[in-house]
């Protein structure tokens, strides 16, 4: 995502005008906002009259004036006529879903952390022959993104469920847990449709019902915790569903798979 929006003129995550999507701002709305119904949609004509003040900008502190603005920078592929900038920058599902969101919520909110001992179910579950392999031994191994995402939907919720479905209401810890496993399912039944291999309105629809419930127990159940760019990102997933089908089809899984073989490729 950073890579892509360098090369399309767009701001950095940190900036005012954080999305690339939607005119969010982090004064107005903030990366906490899940409201949909308040966010406004960039459109194609809005971003190209952005970029074309900042290219045509008298001084560089004219350009910078422009940019601070609308979080637009001019691009060379905005001289293809054929290029929505507003649509053509898609939101990559494998690092936000499963490097941000999946990878997030167990270390950053539930506190889990890789470098201590595996789930108690990793070593003792008969998985699928196509299910990405996991290190049983867990001690200083940096996991991938589908590692994550094999973590984050199959060993790490048979735990919890295991541990914490039974929920005992005379406890008021137990209680919690239980509401914690309600918002980890909430998550994990996003990312479920979202990767799905089939897509239709209807899949769209309830994925933002189910990314809405999380970030609404997730603020419930965690006040203090700050959202970050990646969770107001998610929310946007829906719209290139329907616009460019299944993500198998737009992630980046194929291009890192690109990168590794060129990385190994002997130079001097």
């Amino acid at each position: 995502l950073p890579a892509a929006r360098k090369i399309c003129g767009f701001s950095a995550c940190t900036h005012q005008h954080f999305c690339t999507v939607c005119s969010c701002t982090r004064k107005t709305h903030g990366f906490g906002n899940f409201d949909l119904s308040s966010w406004k949609r960039r459109t194609n004509e809005e971003c190209r009259s952005a970029a074309e003040k900042f290219r045509t900008a008298s001084s560089s502190k004219a350009a910078t004036i422009a940019f601070d603005s609308t979080g637009l920078r001019w691009s060379q592929l905005l001289r293809l006529p054929y290029f929505d900038i507003s649509r053509f920058v898609v939101i990559d599902s494998m690092h936000n879903l499963f490097l941000g969101l999946i990878k997030e919520h167990f270390r950053a909110i539930l506190g889990y952390k890789p470098t201590e001992d595996a789930p108690p179910d990793l070593e003792g579950t008969v998985k699928a022959s196509w299910v990405t392999s996991v290190p049983t031994s867990l001690f200083n191994q940096k996991l991938k993104s589908d590692q994550w995402r094999t973590m984050g939907s199959l060993y790490m919720p048979l735990t919890l469920v295991r541990l914490w479905s039974t929920v005992d209401e005379a406890s008021a810890r137990s209680k919690r847990r239980g509401e914690i496993l309600q918002l980890t399912m909430s998550l994990l039944s996003a990312i479920a449709i979202a990767t799905s291999r089939v897509t239709t309105p209807e899949n769209a629809k309830n994925f933002n019902i189910q990314m809405t419930n999380y970030r609404r127990d997730l603020q419930r159940l965690f006040p203090t915790y700050q959202a970050h760019p990646n969770h107001h990102m998610a929310m946007h997933i829906s719209e290139y569903l329907l616009m460019y089908g299944p993500v198998h089809g737009w992630w980046t899984f194929p291009f890192e798979r690109m990168i590794g073989m060129l990385q190994r490729i002997e130079t001097n």
